[in-house]
């Protein structure tokens, strides 16, 4: 498992788990005397990645609407605040773990009930808990079904999964809905508040590499060999790099009817030059 990609995906869920949550000041004594801004979770670097601008292909209209801007989130009642802060300052994984678990137990309904599932995320992909990340992924998609961390962590494990040999056809089937769902939802997805336009071109662009080879790979192995084609062309494009894309685009290309022979042995020869190490 190419767990860089993964990292990637946790990298940005914390990201977006930063989303400030601001409180309106109240009467109770407990309530803080101005408006504060919820600390954010921590998140990891994955390095050594480099990309490109996003260009999906295939899977948008020539023409979508522009996002909607993220609004502000606030917390009104401080005993809820205060719960929240409480969590999220925690350092240690396993400890932030049990207290935003308790704030949903407590708070179910809450205005960061997203932020916290996203940080649960991290949090137990820090743990290598990977039963229980899934299973993040999934109450973060129950949240809302467009969530892009979610989506994109659930595609990238499904086709693992599958790739793995464990369920194969269901698990690829599975993590190619989530890639339709995931392509349909980066067309209009909004900036994270507080994330640089380079920060958030270079997330859309490595989800596009995720969403576009999970499908495409679900295409090749359904003999639907355009869509193969268009879907992992556009992932080579995300990322040019990564053998799980180019060689299953070449053997698209070889076996397709026609067969685009130029392209199917260029990417050959491209996948053979990977898999020796070369870049």
């Amino acid at each position: 498992m190419k767990t860089s990609l993964v990292a990637i995906v946790i990298t940005f869920a914390g990201i977006a788990s930063g989303q400030p949550a601001a409180m309106q000041p109240q009467t109770q004594p407990a309530a803080p005397a101005q408006s504060q801004t919820a600390p954010s979770a921590q998140t990891q670097t994955a390095p050594g990645q480099t990309t490109a601008p996003a260009q999906t292909q295939g899977a948008a209209p020539a023409q979508t609407p522009a996002a909607a801007p993220q609004q502000k989130k606030e917390i009104k009642d401080p005993a809820e605040y205060n719960a929240y802060v409480g969590a999220i300052q925690q350092t240690d994984p396993t400890a932030q773990i049990s207290g935003l678990e308790a704030f949903l137990a407590q708070y179910p309904n809450s205005v960061m009930k997203e932020d916290a599932l996203e940080t649960l995320m991290v949090d137990y992909q820090k743990t290598n808990n990977q039963a229980k990340m899934l299973e993040a992924a999934q109450r973060i998609l129950q949240a809302n079904p467009n969530n892009l961390r979610a989506l994109a962590l659930l595609s990238y494990m499904k086709r693992a999964q599958a790739e793995a040999g464990q369920d194969a056809q269901n698990n690829l089937t599975q993590g190619a809905q989530y890639a339709e769902r995931g392509l349909q939802a980066l067309q209009t997805a909004p900036k994270p508040d507080g994330t640089s336009d380079a920060d958030f071109t270079k997330m859309k662009t490595q989800m596009s590499a995720i969403f576009n080879g999970t499908s495409g790979m679900a295409a090749l192995q359904a003999k639907n060999y355009p869509q193969a084609q268009q879907r992992l062309r556009a992932a080579v494009e995300a990322d040019p790099n990564d053998l799980r894309n180019v060689y299953p685009l070449a053997l698209a290309d070889l076996t397709g009817t026609p067969p685009n022979s130029v392209e199917g042995l260029y990417f050959i020869a491209r996948a053979a030059d990977l898999a020796a190490g070369g870049q």
